[in-house]
């Protein structure tokens, strides 16, 4: 009985767990960390099958052009795949410019007004050098 109430979030005059918020925010952190982090969103995403999950990347004001639509596609990537989360249920946005290259997890009920981009930087002040070209591993 407990453990359905800690799930459920009404333990003793606890009031239900807000699903529409930002769960998560960081900055580029190496891959380790960032999937504990994308764990924990898909964690999220099981506990309520009818939300929906939302992706922000913004590049930095320094950065590789098409750095934040790379790392969009692979946390997704990672959640459906991995972690087994549909992907018609994970809508991602390159979200423009910040000071630093940033990735925002939101978790939103159904019904919800999606959440807007807010950038920082203007794209006139951003200095992008060119994407490192694909390695594919050597075969074993």
């Amino acid at each position: 009985m407990l453990f359905a109430l800690f799930y459920s979030g009404v333990a003793a005059g606890t009031p239900a767990r807000p699903y529409d918020r930002k769960l998560d925010e960081y900055g580029n952190i190496r891959w380790g960390d960032e999937k504990a982090r994308l764990d924990n969103f898909a964690i999220e995403m099981q506990l309520e099958p009818s939300a929906k999950g939302y992706i922000f990347c913004y590049g930095g004001r320094r950065g590789r052009a098409g750095e934040a639509l790379r790392r969009c596609n692979r946390a997704k990537g990672y959640v459906s795949g991995y972690r087994h989360v549909e992907a018609g249920r994970i809508m991602t946005l390159n979200a423009g410019f910040r000071e630093e290259l940033t990735v925002e997890l939101w978790v939103l009920p159904p019904g919800v007004t999606p959440p807007t981009a807010s950038p920082t930087v203007d794209p006139a002040e951003v200095k992008l050098t060119k994407a490192k070209p694909h390695r594919s591993r050597p075969k074993r």
